[in-house]
């Protein structure tokens, strides 16, 4: 017996959508469907880690975002194991297109199912302000050599589908719009606090009332970092970002392609040289953490985004300024195993994959801002130097 579960909104034509094939597959009588609605059970959205829409978890695992085809589910399905106790959907007519939800009511009236479909005043589609570049894919050299961090190599060869994926990181405007719209409540918010490092330090701080509006604590603020990257946004809040933009995260590999910009094994988006003519290329820390910071650039903590010239692929601050959130779970030895196609990364872990190092990297303390370095941290932490940007594949199941 299998378990779909599909988390919706009201008004929304994919989730009516989705929710028909779902229904129809589950005629077979091997399969249970509960319907979950995002505003009566956003707790659920969330400790779910699920705030797309529409969502379909198949057995407890994520296998969907926005629409999908009937082959598509057969296949997945298929790979997953059935639940045990699951109670089987009668098979019905399908629903005209105005009863929709009174169609699932009484499709799994009297069975444990527990269905929860109340009247959302949310939209489904959101297209919060940002441009986008279009990339054509195809296979590049992914990983590192000559580092002292073995979870870059081996090298390997990966292909990848087209895609799109933001011109600059997500702001602290975009990121208020978000919020003003869905009175999303971040990590760092719920659980009161945020990790910083803060000008004078020799190490990260657990802060009260650090959050992405107060990034270095309650005696901080965004007033005049509207158009800074937000940062103090956990990986959960990222994916909730994404999703609502109706978007998602980069995988890892899209992430490298982007970065390196078409240029083959380069150390840095703009060649190998840190700083080849004397000038930062982007926002890190010069000289000797954590005691000096040259300022070369400008900037102890983050800049405004674009202040520093864009990639081959007129992608700015894809390395420096912050940390940027990745789709996938990091496993150290993943390359070893990692798929030429498209590869999403490990199946579980205890960290999600972060990239591009931040204005906290210098040469000698992480050197995150290269191509080949792999960050990672837990999915709900929150830092002030940790932000991101989102992706968007080309194709009839965006995002």
């Amino acid at each position: 017996m299998h378990l779909i579960e599909v988390f919706v909104e009201n008004g929304c034509e994919s989730c009516e959508r989705v929710v028909a094939l779902v229904t129809r597959f589950a005629s077979d009588g091997e399969t249970m469907v509960r319907v979950y609605e995002r505003t009566n059970d956003i707790e659920m959205f969330y400790e779910r880690s699920v705030v797309i829409c529409p969502a379909t978890v198949v057995n407890g695992t994520l296998a969907f975002y926005g629409e999908f085809s009937m082959n598509e589910l057969q296949e997945y399905v298929s790979k997953k194991e059935t639940v045990a106790g699951a109670v089987p959907v009668l098979k019905a007519k399908s629903p005209r297109k105005a009863s929709w939800l009174q169609f699932i009511r009484n499709l799994l009236s009297g069975f444990v199912a527990i269905v929860s479909l109340m009247i959302a005043g949310v939209q489904c589609s959101h297209s919060p302000s940002g441009d986008m570049v279009t990339l054509s894919g195809g296979m590049f050299t992914m990983g590192g050599t000559g580092s002292r961090y073995t979870d870059e190599t081996p090298t390997h060869d990966v292909s990848l589908r087209p895609f799109q994926i933001d011109r600059y990181l997500v702001t602290n405007e975009q990121f208020d719009d978000f919020v003003r719209a869905t009175n999303y409540v971040t990590d760092a918010e719920r659980k009161g606090w945020g990790w910083v490092f803060r000008k004078g330090a020799t190490d990260w701080e657990r802060i009260a009332g650090a959050d992405w509006r107060h990034p270095e604590g309650p005696d901080s603020d965004i007033k005049d970092r509207m158009n800074h990257p937000v940062v103090q946004v956990s990986w959960n809040d990222a994916r909730a970002f994404a999703s609502w933009a109706g978007k998602r995260l980069p995988t890892e590999a899209e992430w490298e392609y982007a970065a390196r910009g078409g240029r083959k094994q380069q150390t840095f988006p703009w060649g190998n040289e840190l700083m080849p003519d004397g000038k930062p290329h982007a926002n890190f820390w010069q000289g000797t953490w954590p005691d000096t910071n040259r300022l070369y650039d400008g900037y102890y903590y983050t800049s405004p985004v674009g202040s520093f010239p864009p990639n081959d692929f007129g992608l700015y601050d894809i390395v420096g300024n912050v940390w940027e959130w990745c789709a996938d779970w990091y496993d150290e030895n993943y390359y070893k195993v990692s798929p030429i196609a498209n590869p999403v990364g490990a199946a579980s872990g205890k960290y999600k994959v972060a990239r591009g190092g931040s204005w906290f990297c210098s040469e000698a303390y992480c050197g995150g801002y290269r191509n080949a370095f792999r960050g990672r941290s837990p999915k709900a932490s929150s830092f002030n130097n940790v932000g991101f940007r989102c992706a968007k594949s080309i194709s009839s199941t965006n995002p």
